[in-house]
């Protein structure tokens, strides 16, 4: 599996474009992040600036084409987006311009279905498609619209194993930010990567859509009317790895939790509390965490700054026009309108940015006496609300509609002002609960803020981080009732749980550690006993001289302890014993060869003098002869407790004697019923053959189990 970039940045056009200087800025980032080692990693990063129209095309149909399966692709483009008169989507070039009559001028632009054509004819199933750009409003003035104010991302980018991320809808800006080189969604981009900010579950990789839900949260701070989308054309649950995130990092540890205080471009009192605890405990500089909180509140001091520039503008033009008798004109409207989507404010914040000026500035208009005081109390409210101070917004809101019900829009910004005032109530509540790790109130707290306003402070990945640390919770617990039980194994099985979901959870009771060394502890006494056990049976098979059951169990000993006692010397007397056994076995059989020979030979010599009456006494005496010797060989071959005493060896002699010679006897009895009268040699060898047959069966008998007979 390999990993692909093509970053695209157009930041150059003809006249009927404005030029997008932050473009190139742009891949230049994206690149930076990508090739980092220690973030993207990918094998390989190929950036165009300003390409001719053939190039780009080219590089793209590259991209894709020179791909396996489970290879990744990430196609950016940084630059104007253009929709045609039918609603089909065209990422320009630098010679991109339009016809005489203001349409698109077709053949300037690289068309999305071009490009979903490479896509479709792709083996990489895992393509990530990125689009800082806008797809309305590109053009300068005098340019005719045909915009119907939406794209199908699914018919003209979407496919399998393809996701989709754009940086505003169809009828928005995407635009520069005044306070960074790059455009609002690649800043966001690039700062949860470098950061490790957008590492949401915390385990250890950055998806694409972790990613995307970090710029898009911090866009919509800085910008509310920017709407960036995510298009998955995946199964659900499926993600795509992008980039590796510190998780040692203690900064990104306290980014973390100052966004999780962050509302609205200040920390909560409770929330400055527990950083600065935070703060020692992860031995940060204040210089550091100072430049931390910066980042995470200045998307919404952005914000801010943004109502403050419009309200100048707007004040500035009202106080102009009232200064010459006039209204505003419809002009300065369509500029402040434009003023509107370059801030990138909603119409929401515009309308009550308005009405506070109007207020303001209009109440010569105004009826005398209570009409003044509601006026004045109107203008207090927005100013609270403007502050964020609900609870008092709430007070003289609730005022006016006591006095004067219908007073302007107030029913409806009282609504408002209630609502964020539960909003506020249940988000300190939160802060309260995320300081004593209550996650079953944490949970409760987060659905009904998502009931009130799914995006409140980034409800919805709050909420599923908030599950997830309840279900670690949860196993820390049992890990614990575990560990007071003494069930180490148990205990080490919950933390793979935890392990599997987040590595970085916390243990402050040493819970894992010390299970770990129980565990190993408990297995090294079990490990010395079992071993103490095994050396004490291969002693008793020493004893017993089984040589080849004895060695057995000291391999097993040096397998699990090569050091244990003396089994290195054990194992090298075994292996000298079973050598002299199987020497013996062996000089056994060739006395029982030469023990056959002889017979044969004694009984040749005792044919010819002897008539035929005397072959009874023949074969006794073959017999006899064949047992005697198997006798003396055998008590020879035997291990030597059982030939220590001359007694019992005669008296094994004898008796192999006997049996001999009455196996001669029944042999004499079988073939005087079977054969002719007359005596060969011959007939000879099989008494002879049989008593050595004898001796063989005697020999593996006492040899496989038979060791304790006594004689």
């Amino acid at each position: 599996m390999a990993k692909f970039a093509l970053l695209i940045g157009i930041s150059q056009y003809a006249e009927a474009l404005n030029p997008l200087p932050a473009a190139e800025r742009d891949v230049r980032a994206m690149q930076r992040i990508l090739e980092n080692p220690d973030m993207g990693k990918f094998d390989q990063v190929d950036s165009l600036i300003n390409p001719d129209l053939l190039m780009m095309q080219r590089k793209i149909d590259t991209l894709f084409s020179e791909r396996t399966k489970d290879d990744l692709v990430v196609l950016f483009f940084s630059g104007h987006g253009i929709k045609d008169d039918r609603g089909r989507l065209y990422f320009s070039t630098p010679i991109t311009c339009k016809r005489e009559n203001g349409e698109l001028e077709k053949s300037t632009a690289v068309s999305a279905s071009t490009i979903h054509d490479f896509m479709k004819s792709s083996c990489c199933k895992r393509q990530v498609v990125i689009l800082d750009c806008c797809f309305s409003g590109a053009f300068k003035e005098g340019m005719i619209a045909k915009d119907d104010g939406s794209i199908d991302i699914r018919s003209q980018l979407g496919g399998e194993g393809t996701v989709v991320l754009t940086s505003s809808t169809a009828t928005q800006y995407s635009f520069e930010s005044k306070d960074s080189d790059l455009s609002i969604y690649t800043r966001y981009l690039v700062e949860g990567v470098e950061t490790g900010a957008a590492d949401r579950d915390h385990d250890g990789f950055i998806s694409v859509d972790e990613l995307h839900e970090y710029a898009e949260q911090k866009v919509r701070e800085s910008a509310p009317a920017m709407k960036p989308e995510m298009h998955i054309f995946f199964k659900q649950g499926y993600k795509i790895l992008l980039a590796k995130a510190p998780v040692t990092d203690p900064k990104l540890r306290y980014r973390i939790e100052a966004d999780r205080f962050a509302s609205r471009g200040e920390i909560s009192p409770t929330g400055r509390y527990t950083l600065d605890i935070l703060r020692e405990r992860l031995n940060l500089s204040l210089e550091e965490t100072d430049a931390v909180e910066a980042d995470v509140l200045r998307p919404y001091q952005e914000y801010k700054k943004s109502i403050q520039r419009y309200q100048e503008a707007y004040e500035h033009e009202l106080i102009k026009a009232n200064q010459a008798g006039i209204l505003v004109s419809e002009l300065t409207h369509t500029e402040l309108a434009h003023l509107q989507k370059i801030l990138g404010l909603r119409d929401e914040d515009i309308k009550l940015i308005e009405d506070e000026v109007l207020t303001r500035h209009d109440t010569s208009k105004i009826k005398e006496g209570q009409q003044k005081d509601l006026a004045e109390a109107y203008t207090q409210a927005l100013r609270t609300i403007q502050d964020n101070n609900w609870t008092k917004a709430v007070q003289i809101l609730q005022e006016i509609v006591l006095q004067q019900p219908a007073y302007r829009d107030a029913v409806d910004r009282l609504a408002e002002a209630r609502r964020q005032q539960e909003l506020t109530r249940l988000g300190a509540e939160l802060e309260q609960s995320y300081v004593e790790q209550n996650w079953t109130e944490i949970i409760r707290l987060l659905e009904a803020i998502q009931r009130i306003d799914p995006l409140y402070r980034n409800t919805k990945s709050q909420l599923t981080l908030a599950r997830q640390q309840q279900k670690l919770a949860s196993f820390y617990d049992r890990a614990r009732q575990f560990y007071e039980a003494r069930q180490w194994q148990r205990v080490i099985d919950e933390f793979a749980k935890i392990h599997a979901i987040n590595k970085t959870f916390p243990d402050p009771g040493g819970l894992w550690a010390s299970a770990l060394q129980r565990l190993r502890q408990e297995g090294q006494g079990q490990r010395q006993q079992r071993l103490s056990k095994l050396y004490d049976q291969g002693q008793r098979h020493v004893a017993r001289k089984e040589w080849r059951q004895a060695l057995a169990i000291f391999k097993e000993i040096e397998g699990i302890d090569p050091n244990h006692q003396d089994v290195k010397f054990q194992l090298t007397q075994l292996h000298r014993k079973l050598q002299s056994t199987q020497g013996s076995f062996l000089l056994f059989l060739g006395l029982v060869l030469i023990e056959w020979i002889a017979v044969y030979v004694v009984a040749s010599w005792s044919i010819n003098p002897l008539s035929l009456q005397h072959r009874e006494q023949i074969y006794l005496f073959a017999g006899g002869i064949g047992g005697f010797l198997n006798g003396l060989f055998i008590s020879l071959a035997l291990p030597q407790r059982y030939s220590h005493e001359i007694r019992r060896s005669i008296l094994r002699i004898v008796m192999f004697g006997v049996m001999g010679g009455f196996i001669g006897a029944c042999f004499w009895f079988f073939l005087q019923q079977t054969k002719d009268q007359s005596i060969t040699q011959s007939s000879l060898q099989l008494p002879a053959i049989l008593s050595a047959l004898l001796g063989c069966a005697t020999l593996l008998t006492l040899k496989t189990g038979f060791r304790n007979i006594r004689f």
